[in-house]
């Protein structure tokens, strides 16, 4: 995911607040996507950006910080035993399985 580097942060700050819901967040994100589109106007290349943003954002999130909490949390708590029976078949099959 391409940074923004921090002098450039406060021109592409969306002034958001905090939310109890998801559907909030929902509309925030919607609102921000709605507002670039039609800076951008309606073309391929615009829902293409949008798009290939949104997915980019979603990677990171889930790389950078969903994935290291569903690591801690299956330290903590062990993993899902069929999924533990089936990596061991996988890796006896010679699949490469952490």
């Amino acid at each position: 995911m391409p940074y923004t580097r921090p002098e450039q942060r406060t021109k592409t700050w969306v002034s958001v607040g905090p939310t109890d819901k998801v559907g909030d967040l929902t509309y925030q994100l919607a609102t921000v996507v709605g507002r670039y589109t039609l800076a951008h106007g309606l073309s391929y290349d615009t829902f293409s950006d949008v798009t290939s943003a949104l997915v980019d954002c979603l990677t990171e999130y889930k790389r950078q910080l969903a994935d290291r909490y569903e690591d801690l949390k299956k330290g903590q708590n062990g993993d899902v035993a069929e999924w533990t029976v089936i990596k061991n078949l996988l890796r006896e099959m010679g699949a490469d399985v952490p």
